[in-house]
C-alpha cells in the first residue's frame, strides 16, 4: 500500500479511506490489513465491481460480524503528471456493498487471509 503519492510513479496512489460499515453501523479501518485491491468496469455494464484481499490478524471477521452485505468505503487519489496535485474532482470516492466473502485461509494460529468481493450499490439493484 502506498503511504504517500510520488507524482513520478504512474503506480503510485494514496489510500485515504478504506472503510467497513457493517449491519449494526460500525465502521471498520481496514486500510492496514489490505493486501491487495482490484476494481474493475466491464465494457458491457457502467458498474464498478471488484475484490479486497485482507490479510486478517485481529479476527476482523468474527469481531466485526462480517458475512457479505456490509458498505464498503474507498477514497484514494492518484496525482495525473509529474508534480501534479491532485484536484478534488479527480479523488475516487466511492461507497459499494460488499456481496460475498470467500477464499478464507487460515495462515497460522491468529492468522488468515480472505477475498471480500465488492460492487455498486446499482448493479445489485439491477440484478433484482
Amino acid at each position: 500500500m502506498a503511504t504517500g503519492v510520488d507524482s513520478s510513479n504512474p503506480s503510485s496512489y494514496e489510500l485515504e479511506v478504506l472503510t467497513i460499515v457493517n449491519n449494526e453501523g460500525d465502521g471498520f479501518d481496514v486500510r492496514d490489513l489490505l493486501v491487495e485491491c482490484n476494481i474493475y468496469e466491464a465494457i458491457d455494464q457502467n458498474f464498478l465491481m471488484g475484490e479486497l484481499i485482507i490479510g486478517d490478524s485481529i479476527n476482523l471477521l468474527e469481531n466485526a460480524k462480517l458475512f457479505g452485505q456490509e458498505s464498503l468505503r474507498i477514497r484514494f487519489k492518484q496525482p495525473a503528471g509529474v508534480d501534479d496535485e491532485t484536484e478534488e474532482e479527480d479523488l475516487i470516492d466511492q461507497i459499494f456493498r460488499i456481496y460475498k466473502i470467500s477464499n478464507v485461509k487460515r495462515i497460522d494460529e491468529s492468522s488468515q487471509i480472505y477475498q471480500l468481493s465488492f460492487c455498486a450499490p446499482q448493479f445489485l439493484q439491477s440484478r433484482r
